[in-house]
């Protein structure tokens, strides 16, 4: 079963949320399932209003990487916010915040210990997504 994983985000901010699951201090960007039958877009805009009750307009393809944790996929989006009011969905995401570029770079540059929100590595794809939206507005992270 292949997942999205989407940075939503308009040309100030981005959206970052927190799962149970997670590590302290960890944020990441949102994502989800595919349906069967259900293209990527669509599951895009789906898992993002599902999450956190925000509509997406533009979603656009930055990169994919597989994931092993399902046999799967990750194809990872960047989607435009049409709407801005966070609902998070309290099944899925514990906590759901607007950051502004110039946090997300912090934010990039801190590690696990520092007391602080973190995100994944390098190496995952929620980091490439944060990376590419800061690349884009001129602002690569750390």
């Amino acid at each position: 079963d292949p997942v999205v994983i989407m940075l939503v985000a308009d040309r100030a901010r981005c959206v970052l949320s927190r799962e149970a699951r997670f590590p302290p201090g960890m944020v990441s960007t949102l994502a989800g399932f595919i349906e069967p039958g259900e293209d990527i877009a669509h599951a895009v805009r789906r898992e993002t209003f599902e999450e956190i009750g925000v509509t997406t307009g533009e979603v656009r393809f930055v990169a994919s990487q597989p994931w092993p944790f399902a046999h799967s996929l990750m194809i990872g989006r960047i989607a435009e916010a049409e709407t801005y009011e966070l609902k998070p969905d309290p099944a899925e995401i514990d906590a759901a915040a607007w950051y502004g570029a110039s946090e997300v770079r912090a934010i990039l540059g801190r590690r696990p210990s520092d007391g602080e929100p973190w995100l994944p590595g390098k190496q995952s794809l929620a980091n490439v997504l944060v990376e590419t939206w800061l690349a884009e507005l001129g602002m690569r992270g750390a």
